[in-house]
């Protein structure tokens, strides 16, 4: 008898009461049950990997699992209703996939265009919202016009005034409560649904604007059915995705995750912590139910573990994306901090001997100074005041980086002098160019970092470590007066790395 035969009915069979049955029997029974309700998923490609992997499986086993996928494939090319499977879209898409030549995906996969979209995906408390800040605050401070659309944000206004489980308008519930996200409830579900797809089709409208470049898509997303209505509307477009999915397995990290949201998160306002974190609980055992990890056949994507820069990517070609990546790998939420050492503009004198010793005696009376990581520009005042730091820390010799070296104008030219290039011979938008490989080992320290260079490329890592929202790409140019940055004495700044993905900025005062 067929693999497909042995499947095609689900009636019991008169047997052994299920009791009898030896724990080997049993077993054998529930792995076939399993096999069943998931073999009509299974594509061409994962088809021959099971062949690969069991050569020794009986000829008509393999026999019906090949008959079993063609069947359904007719099945679904035939069905022309709105009742087919809500797996029917995905399946076809698929088959018609694993027909292009290895040339075809690749030109298809490889998108020129100045914009895209990047679709958040995860279980809640897995860093999805540290992460939006963190790509949006990057990809701004790169010179990219980008904006973020939260669906959470958009529920919550919509629903403010809602009438809760109760029937009492204005309090907790409704929206924010666990019972909203249950799928089994289907008003729920189409409330999020429609919630969703609005703030898609506003993220489309905004996107096709003059300037817009890349938009980011924050909401759970965890089904196939779902990116798929994403992926059809992007089309109508031609506007590409990208899927960022966070993985969270670490008890540790999902801890902490679900404690930063149950504290910070608005649906869990005026809740004491342990209701608001069995709250949690239920939400994302919902989420769980329906879950359903990215694969191949939806496209470019690019998977998080841990956020702990372990990630997984494919399908990654196109422009926009690429520059994304490397972000990502250096993405992490382990708290250190980053010191910034800006000596200002002028000459060699400007760094004496007395304040060289005020930053060596700090350092030497530093908690972790055994640890820190020292990056200097390639001047000569920068190469000896980082050299200083690692004499009375102990630690590993100062690494150079000659991109930290700007076109430093010798000349002492007025503090408020009208443009950026006049005063550091480089407009700001050159300058941050050449520092992107900075901030990628700024955030990818697990350590503490010290940064030493001159006035121009610490007032550019500034912007970014400071986190805070650019409304214009000019903005970058400014600086806190009070620093007094602009004096004659290098100023040591420290940057302590926050829960939500930001730095919070002190001034260190050096004796």
């Amino acid at each position: 008898m067929g693999f497909g035969k042995l499947f095609a009915s689900s009636a019991p069979r008169a047997s052994r009461p299920r009791d009898e049955l030896d724990t080997t029997t049993r077993e054998t029974v529930e792995a076939l049950k399993k096999l069943q309700q998931t073999l009509h998923l299974l594509t061409p490609r994962q088809q021959a990997a099971v062949k690969k992997e069991l050569p020794f499986a009986a000829s008509e086993w393999l026999e019906g699992l090949s008959l079993s996928i063609r069947a359904q494939a007719e099945e679904l090319s035939s069905l022309d209703s709105p009742n087919t499977s809500k797996h029917s879209g995905t399946l076809l898409a698929e088959i018609q996939l694993e027909r292009e030549t290895a040339d075809e995906a690749r030109i298809r996969l490889t998108a020129d265009s100045c914009k895209v979209i990047l679709v958040l995906v995860g279980l809640p408390a897995r860093g999805k919202s540290l992460l939006v800040h963190k790509m949006q605050h990057f990809l701004t401070w790169r010179g990219y016009d980008t904006k973020a659309f939260k669906v959470g944000a958009r529920r919550r206004g919509e629903n403010a005034t809602a009438p809760t489980a109760n029937g009492s308008p204005g309090e907790r519930g409704g929206a924010s409560a666990a019972s909203y996200f249950d799928s089994s409830k289907a008003f729920a579900a189409a409330a999020r649904e429609a919630v969703s797809l609005e703030a898609f089709d506003e993220l489309l409208a905004w996107l096709n604007g003059d300037g817009a470049q890349v938009a980011i898509f924050d909401a759970a997303n965890v089904t196939i059915q779902r990116r798929a209505k994403l992926q059809e509307k992007a089309a109508k477009h031609k506007l590409g995705i990208v899927f960022v999915e966070t993985i969270v397995t670490d008890e540790g990290e999902l801890h902490r995750q679900m404690r930063w949201k149950v504290q910070n998160s608005p649906d869990f306002a005026g809740m004491d912590e342990a209701a608001a974190m069995a709250d949690l609980l239920e939400r994302i055992s919902h989420y769980q139910k329906v879950y359903q990890t990215v694969r191949e056949t939806e496209g470019p994507y690019i998977k998080l573990f841990d956020l702990r820069a372990k990630a997984q990517c494919c399908n990654i070609y196109g422009r926009m994306a690429n520059r994304l990546m490397p972000f990502l790998l250096a993405t992490h939420a382990i708290p250190r901090s980053v010191f910034l050492l800006l000596l200002p503009n002028g000459n060699e004198a400007d760094a004496s001997i007395a304040h060289r010793q005020g930053l060596c005696a700090w350092f030497a009376a530093y908690a972790r100074k055994a640890d820190l990581q020292i990056l200097t520009s390639t001047e000569p005042r920068a190469i000896a005041a980082a050299e200083a730091v690692a004499d009375v820390t102990g630690g590993e010799r100062p690494c150079l980086r000659p991109m930290l070296t700007p076109l430093l104008k010798t000349s002492k030219e007025d503090a408020g002098a009208a443009t950026f290039r006049s005063r550091f011979g480089e407009s700001v938008d050159e300058l941050v160019v050449r520092l992107e490989p900075i901030i990628l080992e700024v955030e990818g320290a697990v350590a503490p970092l010290l940064v030493v260079a001159s006035e121009a490329p610490c007032r550019a890592l500034r912007t970014y470590l400071r986190s805070v929202p650019i409304a214009n790409l000019g903005q970058r140019e400014a600086i806190d007066p009070t620093l007094k940055i602009d004096s004659s004495q290098p100023r040591l700044l420290q940057f302590q790395s926050g829960e939500a993905g930001g730095f919070m900025e002190s001034l260190i005062e050096l004796a």
